[in-house]
């Protein structure tokens, strides 16, 4: 893990009062740093994951934690969907696939707009390729909260520019960073913030 990779303090600032949505939380790593990032003060947290030994560990993470966290057993997506899945938990990689031989599983997908009620200020993505698909159906999040964005943008060549021109017609006064986190061609992330 990179540190700094998802809550970069020189970019955007995170408060007491934080609700964040993690597409892609993975082991659970990237939600203790943030936890230890706000100081365990925040308002709300919402975890997508669909890796069942992520899932695992994420929830021995959030009983002992005790917060306002609640873990969505899916995949981020911008519809509800079943969708082919290859499980790579050890080294963060778990993906949909579109290559039936490849998949090991079919996990449920579903989007924020439909699994979260509540504002959102927060939310980052590290979903090994589905980004896009992610924001779209986040979109009616966005355009209404305009939350902070860390969204990974290496896993396909169009992201950078794709990502950033939905993005722009969602909210034109988001200002965009961009910062590449690795010597490798991974851990590139796109910061959106008004």
């Amino acid at each position: 893990m990179v540190e700094n990779q998802y809550y970069p303090s020189d970019i955007f600032s995170l408060g007491e009062n934080e609700v964040m949505v993690e597409l892609g939380a993975n082991d659970g790593r990237t939600l203790l740093e943030f936890l230890d990032k706000v100081n365990r003060k925040y308002n709300c947290i919402y975890c997508f994951e669909p890796d069942k030994m992520c899932i695992e560990q994420l929830k021995r993470i959030i009983d002992k934690e005790k917060g306002c966290i609640t873990l969505i057993e899916r995949g981020a997506w911008d519809k509800k969907a079943c969708l082919s899945f290859y499980s790579d938990p050890e080294h963060g990689a778990s993906h949909i696939v579109e290559n039936d031989v490849m998949a090991e599983d079919v996990i449920l997908v579903d989007s924020v707009d439909d699994c979260v009620d509540s504002i959102v200020t927060y939310m980052k993505m590290d979903i090994e390729g589905a980004e896009l698909k992610a924001l779209q159906g986040a979109k009616n999040v966005i355009k209404q909260f305009k939350p902070k964005l860390a969204v990974c943008v290496y896993h396909n060549k169009e992201d950078i520019l794709d990502v950033v021109d939905y993005l722009s017609e969602l909210v034109p006064e988001y200002r965009f960073y961009l910062r590449h986190h690795n010597w490798a061609a991974t851990e590139t992330v796109l910061y959106a913030m008004v």
